[in-house]
């Protein structure tokens, strides 16, 4: 069994409210092969989300950054683009 996770860099996207049903939608570009330019990005389906998943989305990212940037390690386990 390996450890391996499949990375998608993420190279753009899309958000926005949709009042009508109370939601955040959101799309993504991200690239799919290590050869791949921004400009050939692909795009991920429409995503909703209420703005209580926003919230809580937004929290999580913060505490991830957080731990970056407390990070003492130089470098990283996963690829760069």
């Amino acid at each position: 069994m390996t450890n391996e996770i499949s990375l998608f860099p993420v190279a753009g996207w899309q958000i926005g409210p949709v009042p009508t049903h109370e939601i955040i939608a959101l799309k993504f570009q991200f690239l799919s092969h290590a050869l791949q330019k921004n400009e050939e990005a692909q795009e991920s389906q429409m995503f909703a989300m209420t703005p209580a998943q926003g919230r809580e989305l937004i929290e999580r990212i913060q505490a991830a950054i957080d731990v970056l940037e407390k990070s003492d390690s130089q470098g990283s386990a996963f690829p760069r683009h």
